[in-house]
């Protein structure tokens, strides 16, 4: 009686752990998924729906502590890429994405190299014209795709535009401690923009947008606008001259 005893006692232990460990399974596996769709147009309905279709086809069911970003991120389809990634207890995943919009085009041998706005590879293409609209891309020279694509993210902040005005951007690093990082903007108008140094980089772009707003038509089909910083090393300035 004293081993049946026993055994009941761990048989009803057992089951009330099996029980419990099944109950958090379900209370705890994926069943809700929220996503977030940045775009550049109007949403793609159908898109969002195969995106969640695919991520619940995959991950229902499944403890969601055991999902993580980059399970998400071989749901998504060509194009698209995972900004945020975020788990709501007990069930529910909640991410964002965005899709890879072509802005930069590097000439080639054969053609040219479309990159993407954060400066990643999309594809191989015989001209620089976008896929999705058909206006010129921006002409990239410089070793770091990703590096550009930063800088020129500041100019369109500062100056509301890229693609419209950008025609190419030229990005150089310093070949001597007495020399600068450059980087270069060619408008699409004829003038120049060049940035001197990393340091203050936004700052220096932002200075370079108040001194073209003081321009005269005539002024921006030629000539440069110089950013640099100042002797202080705190400031930073940005003087136009004019094509000579």
């Amino acid at each position: 009686m004293k081993y049946i005893r026993k055994i009941t006692v761990a048989l009803i232990i057992f089951i009330f752990f099996a029980a419990l460990a099944i109950g958090a399974g379900v209370m705890f596996a994926v069943r809700n998924v929220n996503i977030s769709y940045l775009d550049y147009g109007s949403e793609n309905g159908e898109t969002v729906s195969e995106m969640k279709k695919s991520v619940l086809d995959n991950f229902r069911g499944t403890l969601i502590s055991f999902v993580n970003e980059d399970d998400v991120k071989k749901c998504l389809p060509d194009g698209y890429v995972l900004i945020s990634f975020e788990k709501v207890y007990p069930c529910t995943l909640n991410f964002t994405v965005k899709e890879r919009r072509e802005v930069f085009a590097e000439k080639t041998e054969s053609g040219y190299n479309i990159y993407d706005e954060d400066g990643e590879f999309l594809r191989s293409s015989e001209n620089y014209f976008n896929k999705k609209d058909g206006a010129p891309n921006v002409i990239i020279e410089t070793a770091d795709k990703c590096d550009t694509a930063h800088a020129a993210a500041s100019f369109k902040r500062n100056f509301n535009s890229l693609r419209s005005s950008v025609e190419k951007i030229i990005k150089t690093s310093a070949q001597t401690s007495f020399d600068d990082d450059k980087c270069v903007f060619i408008l699409r108008c004829g003038l120049k923009i060049e940035v001197k140094g990393s340091v203050l980089f936004e700052e220096k772009l932002g200075r370079a947008a108040e001194v073209f707003a003081t321009l005269s038509g005539e002024q921006k089909l030629g000539g440069t606008i110089y950013c640099y910083t100042a002797i202080d090393g705190n400031s930073v300035r940005a003087t136009y001259e004019n094509a000579v």
